[in-house]
Parts: structure tokens; C-alpha cells; sequence
């Protein structure tokens, strides 16, 4: 009897296996197909689309309230996540590629620069990146670190986010002038209270042609390599030159430094000749104030660490 039933083990350990993962299985193919039927209705309702119901997605970037991509008084360009899936692309930023008046430029196989109207570098810092709300600035530099920014979430979800801002928008003809006055208010701990105003002029003659003007205040809050950086860059004996002795030279964050400013001015014009066809045209001149410089400071004496040397302090 006991040879009878160490026959039977294989086996019923086998039907057990079966019964425990097909069951699994099924529900995993189930889900998939259920996934990929969504997307395929996704994707058709999408095809579905003329142009003016593409410009007439709804966005909450610009004025902070839901609104028409054509009724938005700032350049403004809309990537879908049915673009996303079709592009292929990998990363975030392989995506902002497909955004015309961004500059993206591959530094490495995981380093990235991207910016819009200029000062483009690997840690760009004239350009506010949000991700569901939240920035994405690490504070030690201002930049942002595209190859770690974790955006694997599903297509359906939900985000809170809470913020406070003042703003109102002012009808000035029906339909066709609207004027929107807001600001923002924040603090922080290395320059204090900082106020950015902001007002944007919208008119539309026709409803294919849209031109709007505007003028804000933004401010770049110092980072914390601004104030508390230093860098030490060691040049052994005979390096520099033959015979150059010990020299060190290090860079320095200074506890004085104030907010970098900008005042942006930006005139637009948006036009759809055609159902689908559509084209902005955007002027912008910004005027910067307190910009982030190095500058040379005068050499001074330290014998620690050991042995003594003679910095070189650049600020």
C-alpha cells in the first residue's frame, strides 16, 4: 500500500500544480485581453477625432482651470499618450522630442539637456518641470535628473494635489477678450518671501484666429550648492607645469546669493487655415536680472587638510 501511494506522489503533486496555476494563468490572459481590448477601443474612439476636437482638448497647465488647447493664451503643445505609444519611446525625455521650441540634446546613454529659450545644460534650471503636479527639481542644484524620474503608473489613476494661487479672469467682450491677472506667492528659507505676478491678454477675432500678449515675473530660488557648495579641484606637484608645486582650487557657494529674476515678455499668434492644420507663432523677450556667474577670488592661505596650501577661492 505505501509503494502504491509513493507511486501516486508525482502525479498528484503534478495535478496540483496544474490546478493551482491554471486558474492563475487564465486570469492573467483574461486581464490581458481585457487590456488590450480597451486599448483598441482607445485607439479607434482616437482615429475617430477631426482636428478641431483635437484643439478643443482640455487643459489646466496654463490658467490653472480647465480650457480649450485653442483658447490658451501661451504656446502650448499637447503630447497624447496615444503619441507616446505609437512614438515608442522609452524615456521622458525621448517624448519631449516630439514638443517643437524644446531643446533636447543626448549628453550620454543616461545623461539628457533639455530647456526651452535657451540657457540649455544637464542641469537646466530656467524651466519649471512638473510631473502630476509636482516638481521635479532636485534641491541641491536646481536640475533635474531625467533618468531617474519614476513614471511608471498605470493609465487610470488618481492624483491629489493641493496648491493655492490668486488669479482672475476679467470678460472684457464676450467671447472674444478675456484678460487674466494672477500671482504666486511662496517662501523660502535663503530669500525670503518672493512674489510672481503674472497677466495674459487673450482676443480672438474668429474662431480659427487667436492672438494673445503677456507679461510675468518669475523668480529662480537658490539651490543648495548655491550657498553651501565648495568643490576642491587638487593639482599634484608638477602638474600644472614642470616644477609647479601643490595647488588647489575650489569653488565656492556664496551665503549671500539672491534670487536669479526674470521678466518675460510674450506676444503669440495662433491660426487654423484648415481642418487639419494648425500653426503658432510665438515673439518672447526675456530680461533677466541677478543671473548665477563665477567669478575669481583672490588666493589665501589653509593648513587643513594637511599639508598647508594656498586655495584658489573662485566664487
Amino acid at each position: 500500500m505505501n509503494k502504491m501511494c509513493g507511486k501516486f506522489k508525482p502525479f498528484l503533486t503534478i495535478w496540483a500544480f496544474f490546478f493551482l496555476f491554471v486558474p492563475i494563468l487564465g486570469h492573467a490572459q483574461s486581464d490581458l485581453l481585457s487590456r488590450e481590448k480597451t486599448l483598441s477601443q482607445e485607439m479607434a474612439e482616437l482615429s475617430k477625432l477631426t482636428f478641431d476636437d483635437l484643439m478643443n482638448l482640455e487643459i489646466t497647465s496654463v490658467s490653472k482651470k480647465a480650457q480649450k488647447v485653442s483658447e490658451a493664451a501661451a504656446a502650448i503643445f499637447v503630447v497624447t499618450s496615444e503619441d507616446i505609444r505609437r512614438s515608442g519611446v522609452t524615456s521622458i525625455p525621448e517624448a519631449l522630442c516630439m514638443v517643437p521650441g524644446l531643446q533636447v540634446a543626448r549628453i550620454d546613454a543616461s545623461k539628457w539637456a533639455i530647456t526651452s529659450r535657451g540657457f540649455n545644460g544637464r542641469f537646466a534650471n530656467k524651466l519649471l518641470v512638473l510631473i502630476d503636479g509636482h516638481s521635479v527639481y532636485t534641491p541641491l542644484c536646481s536640475g533635474v535628473l531625467w533618468d531617474i524620474q519614476d513614471t511608471l503608473y498605470p493609465d487610470s489613476r488618481d492624483d491629489n494635489l493641493f496648491s493655492a494661487f490668486v488669479q482672475d479672469e476679467i470678460i472684457l467682450v464676450d467671447d472674444r477678450l478675456h484678460l487674466t491677472l494672477g500671482s504666486k506667492f511662496e517662501h523660502n528659507d535663503y530669500t525670503g518671501f518672493e512674489i510672481q505676478p503674472n497677466a495674459r491678454l487673450m482676443w480672438m477675432p474668429h474662431s480659427r484666429h487667436s492672438i494673445w500678449t503677456a507679461v510675468s515675473r518669475a523668480v529662480r530660488t537658490p539651490s543648495r550648492s548655491d550657498h553651501d557648495l565648495r568643490y576642491n579641484m587638487v593639482f599634484p606637484p608638477n602638474t600644472l607645469y614642470p616644477g609647479s608645486q601643490l595647488a588647489v582650487s575650489s569653488l565656492f557657494g556664496n551665503n549671500d546669493f539672491e534670487s536669479e529674476e526674470l521678466i518675460a515678455y510674450e506676444l503669440g499668434y495662433r491660426v487654423q487655415p484648415m481642418d487639419r492644420f494648425s500653426l503658432d507663432i510665438v515673439a518672447f523677450f526675456n530680461d533677466y536680472d541677478n543671473l548665477r556667474t563665477y567669478e575669481q577670488g583672490e588666493p589665501f592661505p589653509e593648513a587643513s587638510p594637511s599639508p598647508p596650501h594656498l586655495p584658489h577661492h573662485s566664487k
